[in-house]
């Protein structure tokens, strides 16, 4: 999105010797979440692209770290990783020692790291949203970061020390900073609401001036090498670039030509053309003396950003999952870095365990060898995001549907990569997609909550299932029992089950309880729903009863998928909460393990048919796969809800514990749930973070069992003795229960 530039001439370098170990291991495994075996694709582009002041290195800031390439050759060198949100920008410091990131909303920190080690020195914090743009003084003493949106600060650092040394207010959101070569004046790029250039004296932080004329949000800002010309690069419906007399901040010319947006601006290293970079796909050189365009260089499906080496041979450019190295005089391709993915929708396994289909924005449909993380095959035909992909049970057929803008079904050879039929009947997206046990039947079910029955072979359409709504769109969810007399769906409008072994088809029983997520169990007996309130629902699939709600997810839980044994259930959070959680499907009992490591929202979770391999698919642009079963599979809490109030007495436990309040952090109120294998007199000491007592519940005397729901584990409503609310912080349980003492934490956040 923004383009660096530095006065420091090197000689291109044919490659470099640099951090040598990286190159012992492959990169689908640096710096995995623990619990995972494989990465696959390396975060989609998220920030700018920089070179380093002597030109060897090129870093990309993707969703999972800042990755550090050989400028010549494209090979990977590292990844900076320890951000918890996408990076958002990232920038060298002159003398090419110190690379500055900035992280995304849920980050807000500024980070500074060791080119050479890859190690962490130190981080920056202060702005209250995430960082839109980074730039160090041309001295290198000043670091200047600009937070977005909410986040108006402009912040001036101390770069050898971290302090800050004043801030900068004015805007109403800061989308670019850039500072003049002879580092005196800071120049800065309102967001949509501002549409302001503004100029700062950087001794004294004082304004200079404003610079009005764009419509839109300013997306990026250059200064020419010899400091007389700033340009600006208008955003969205904005598509001019314009140029200001950067002494007196009138207007030169403006350059038109772009049909959309123009994300980054480079010039060259004589200051005579000027680079554009636009979501149009296109790279556009321009005439900087008379304002005239000279050529274009086509960089599909858009340009995120662009960068000229300082001695101005390469010009790189970034757009949907490949960077590009141009050769800056001949214009021609030198180098394509790939690897780098956009935002996957959809996984599945096929049948033999070894080969993983991934679907994404981009369209196409990809598998994945799930031993070396390489793509086999890519199949391309969809012109929208895929949906929802299947395999046939015998893994001969792959089934895909397409979403706004294409709302197909598409039948493909996984073998060959061709397809062999396009499925019709549907009027809307079909958002999910299964093939019945015996694979002569294709079920769809669409944002209309309209259930499509294909013949497989045939790709006769069979018939359509209305049973909600028709006016009402949501995203929905599809699966067949294991006999194949039975098809089930989960959507916002609830559940239903249709009996489809004999016709005219009916429906079984339904139930209007909103479905954000939606699985079925291996043997046909269990349905599982995530809610929007983070709980899980399991139901019994033969009568609709409720079996259990679990409890443990902070956000809507966005996925939900059993294990091919059926004994264990994972779900996964959608915003914040990106944790992946096990369940033990007969206790409803939440597993100790959980899994974390995407930084964007999860999309899809898989398991092998084996039952090897958990695959989870994020926004963040990878795949990670994760050994199972897991190693060690503790029961623990938050744990069940269930209308069965004697379920509890049923479940005898082996050994007394108290287990983890849900929910955690809370606000004000929380449950702890524990378990008794004798009877015994029961009392809970809470504690601050200071071992300061500040309740006593007493329960008295208790019978053995398990105490894990609502209406009989222990309430506690963050009040002390004398009724007064507790502040916000970390506190500790302790639960007393004859001989047995034990304790755990818990997090009140207000």
């Amino acid at each position: 999105m923004k383009a660096r530039h530095f006065s420091i001439l090197t000689l291109l370098m044919v490659s470099v010797l640099f951090i040598p170990y990286t190159f012992a291991q492959d990169y689908t495994q640096w710096h995995l979440p623990e619990g995972a075996k494989l990465r696959i694709g390396k975060g989609r582009i998220t920030g700018n692209i920089a070179f380093s002041p002597d030109n060897d290195l090129l870093a990309v800031p993707s969703a999972i770290g800042i990755w550090i390439y050989d400028a010549q050759t494209g090979k990977e060198l590292n990844l900076f990783s320890g951000h918890v949100d996408v990076v958002t920008c990232a920038v060298f410091s002159p003398d090419g020692n110190t690379l500055a990131s900035g992280g995304g909303y849920e980050d807000k920190t500024v980070r500074l790291w060791d080119v050479e080690t890859g190690t962490h020195k130190m981080t920056l914090t202060g702005h209250t949203r995430g960082i839109n743009d980074l730039a160090f003084s041309p001295d290198g003493q000043i670091l200047v970061s600009a937070g977005g949106w909410a986040n108006t600060t402009i912040w001036l650092w101390n770069a050898a020390t971290g302090d800050p040394i004043t801030t900068l207010l004015g805007h109403k959101g800061v989308n670019s900073v850039v500072f003049s070569p002879d580092g005196q004046t800071l120049a800065t790029a309102g967001g949509y609401e501002d549409k302001t250039v503004r100029l700062w004296d950087v001794e004294t932080g004082t304004h200079k001036m404003t610079l009005t004329g764009h419509t839109r949000g300013i997306n990026d800002l250059a200064f020419s090498p010899d400091g007389q010309i700033l340009v600006s690069a208008g955003g969205w419906a904005d598509t001019s670039i314009r140029l200001w007399n950067a002494a007196t901040g009138d207007p030169i010319t403006t350059l038109l030509g772009h049909t959309r947006g123009v994300n980054s601006v480079a010039f060259s290293l004589d200051g005579k053309t000027l680079a554009s970079g636009s979501s149009d796909g296109t790279i556009c050189l321009w005439d900087v003396t008379n304002g005239t365009y000279k050529t274009a260089l086509k960089h599909s499906p858009g340009v995120g950003s662009i960068a000229f080496t300082s001695d101005g041979y390469q010009l790189a450019s970034s757009g949907g999952a490949t960077v590009i190295l141009w050769d800056a005089v001949s214009l021609h391709q030198s180098v394509t870095i790939t690897g780098h993915l956009t935002v996957f929708t959809t996984i599945a396994f096929h049948p033999d365990s070894h080969t993983l289909a991934s679907g994404s924005l981009d369209g196409k449909v990809r598998f994945w060898d799930i031993t070396t993380g390489d793509n086999k095959a890519t199949l391309i035909g969809h012109t929208s995001n895929i949906a929802s992909i299947a395999f046939s049970p015998d893994g001969q057929l792959l089934a895909s549907s397409g979403s706004w803008g294409d709302s197909t079904v598409r039948l493909w050879n996984p073998i060959t990569g061709t397809q062999t039929t396009t499925l019709i009947g549907q009027n809307r997206r079909v958002d999910s997609v299964a093939f019945s046990p015996d694979g002569k039947i294709l079920g769809g079910v669409s944002s209309d909550q309209k259930i499509y029955l294909w013949d497989v072979a045939s790709g006769y359409h069979q018939a359509t299932l209305t049973w909600n709504d028709t006016k009402h769109f949501s995203l929905s969810r599809i699966a067949f029992s294991p006999d194949g007399q039975t098809l089930a769906i989960g959507d916002s409008g609830g559940i239903c089950l249709w009996n489809i072994s004999d016709k005219p088809y009916k429906v079984r029983w339904k139930t209007h309880t909103r479905v954000i997520s939606f699985a079925c169990s291996p043997d046909g007996k269990t349905l599982a729903s995530g809610k929007e309130n983070g709980t899980v629902i399991l139901w019994d699939a033969i009568n609709g009863a409720e079996k259990a709600t679990l409890i443990g997810h902070m956000d809507p839980v966005s996925n939900v998928a059993f294990s091919p044994d059926g004994k264990t259930l994972v779900s996964t959070g959608r915003y914040k909460d990106k944790t992946i959680r096990f369940w033990d499907v007969a206790t409803a009992s939440h597993l100790l393990t959980k899994f974390t490591g995407h930084t964007d929202y999860i999309s899809s979770i898989a398991f092998s048919p084996d039952g090897t391999i958990l695959a989870s698919a994020s926004d963040d642009g990878t795949i990670l796969l994760w050994e199972y079963p897991l190693s060690q599979q503790t029961l623990g809490a938050p744990t069940l809800l269930t209308k069965d109030v004697n379920r509890s007495a049923l479940l005898t436990p082996k050994e007394t514990s108290v287990l983890q309040n849900f929910p955690n952090p809370f606000n004000p109120e929380t449950w702890i749930p524990y378990q008794l294998a004798t009877p015994a007199e029961v009392t809970v000491r809470i504690y601050n973070a200071s071992g300061i007592l500040i309740r006593t519940l007493a329960l008295g005397h208790k019978s053995s069992g398990i105490y894990n729901q609502r209406h009989n584990a222990i309430y506690w409503d963050s009040k002390n003795e004398i009724g007064e609310p507790v502040s916000s912080g970390v506190y500790f349980y302790t639960l007393s229960a004859g001989q047995a003492t034990m304790t755990r934490r818990m997090v009140i956040r207000k």
